[in-house]
């Protein structure tokens, strides 16, 4: 994938670092891929919402993609805090700046989609966010 904004026709600056720190995955038919690993994919996502989702938490596609990413891994709090520093004090920064937004807070719940589930979930997800930005 290019990296360069000329080609794609948007730009974004986590493009090149997640290229350099891609991770290697096996797909079943045996081929390999290189993925951007979860801190350099949530900063593009990110700077992406940043850019095209006019601060609009609950319908950004964007957005989705950052909670259910929070949501659905196990280990999304030990990868942010054993990436590099660049992207970890990014991810750091713009989660605090989310704390903060009443608007992400109730985005929270509509993004995991599941009303009689989500209350553990919600503060999961809060939990390891205040845990990356407190240090």
């Amino acid at each position: 994938m290019p990296t360069e904004g000329s080609v794609l026709n948007f730009k974004n600056s986590w493009y090149p670092d997640g290229y350099e720190f891609a991770i290697r995955v096996g797909l079943p038919s045996g081929a390999q891929v290189r993925i951007f690993s979860l801190p350099y994919f949530l900063a593009s996502k990110i700077e992406a919402f940043a850019d095209r989702g006019h601060g609009d938490f609950l319908t950004s596609p964007d957005m989705e993609d950052i909670i259910t990413v929070l949501d659905g891994s196990k280990t999304v709090a030990e990868e942010i805090s054993t990436a590099p520093a660049k992207v970890k004090e990014y991810l750091a920064k713009r989660f605090r700046e989310f704390l903060k937004d009443d608007r992400f807070i109730e985005s929270l719940e509509g993004n995991l989609r599941s009303p009689a589930g989500t209350s553990g979930r919600v503060e999961r997800i809060k939990n390891i966010l205040n845990s990356l930005t407190s240090r």
